[in-house]
């Protein structure tokens, strides 16, 4: 039995060939490809002169040579000299710092098939402005392509357009929303109403004391998607809240309340079976218990 690997038809071609084909390719496809594949491989490479080495050695900045076939970026600290416009590939952006010019770069246009976009920010001018028209775009389903949005200075809030053309945002299933009045909870849940999990910090929580301030939908309506909820209020969350939450999300099993007002226990976690109602009291007893 023969232990040699049979001969590729590129392997089989002279090298004065192999070196003009090479010279087609683009660098850095070049190099991807066929660097270190073998010493034939190797040598060709260096005679036709596309060692990394010379690329970097060119003035060019080398985020230029990788642009138009970057899918994913992520940044974990601030990096102001970055422009995103360079992308048009881009399917993943997360900036754990970004600032005004980079936010308001992004566009359907630019980003033409983006799925994922997680922004931060520690810089507080105009941010909440351009998280919240972005927010916007998306809700306009001006993304296409787009499954999750996580915009920690983003507001939502319904201006006349928006209600005008109201079209539910389906592709959506992951959500974090910096800021949106408790009267308007349930219209975002229209809005996204694919989404599965969704951490938003909730305003005016004192007015969900009663239950009838807050129904923007019919008695009947449900949210059937979401499953994970995150809450940051501003006031305490009582038993009420969550039976009315229960009623509205019948497939959410799991709840993580941040009400920074409750003195009794500043943070809860509930998980729980949606069929049990009793389960609230039972796992916050047992909380507070351990605390």
């Amino acid at each position: 039995m023969s232990s040699t690997q049979p001969v590729t038809v590129l392997e089989s071609l002279p090298d004065e060939v192999l070196l003009v084909i090479l010279s087609y390719l683009h660098a850095i496809d070049r190099l991807r490809t066929f660097k270190k594949l073998n010493s034939r491989f190797d040598r060709c490479l260096r005679e036709v002169g596309v060692g990394i080495d010379d690329e970097l050695a060119s003035d060019e900045p080398l985020v230029r040579k990788f642009a138009l076939r970057t899918i994913f970026i992520r940044c974990n600290e601030r990096n102001e000299e970055l422009d995103l416009s360079q992308f048009p590939a881009l399917r993943s952006l997360t900036l754990a710092d970004g600032v005004w010019p980079q936010v308001v770069t992004i566009n359907p246009e630019e980003m033409p098939v983006i799925q994922h976009i997680s922004l931060r920010s520690k810089s507080v001018f105009n941010i909440e402005e351009a998280h919240t028209e972005l927010f916007e775009d998306v809700l306009s389903n001006k993304y296409p392509w787009l499954i999750s949005i996580h915009l920690s200075h983003g507001i939502f809030h319904l201006n006349r357009e928006l209600l005008d053309a109201f079209n539910p945002c389906d592709r959506i299933h992951s959500a974090t929303i910096g800021f949106c009045h408790v009267t308007l909870f349930e219209l975002l849940l229209c809005y996204l109403p694919n989404v599965s999990m969704l951490d938003v910090r909730v305003d005016d929580w004192h007015l969900a004391n009663r239950i009838r301030n807050v129904k923007a939908m019919p008695d009947h309506w449900q949210q059937t998607s979401l499953c994970f909820l995150t809450l940051h209020l501003d006031h305490p969350f009582k038993k009420r809240h969550f039976e009315w939450l229960v009623n509205r999300l019948p497939v959410l099993i799991h709840l993580d309340v941040d009400s920074r007002h409750d003195e009794n226990n500043p943070h809860r976690l509930w998980t729980y079976n949606t069929e049990l109602m009793e389960t609230f009291s039972e796992v916050t007893r047992t909380q507070n218990a351990n605390d």
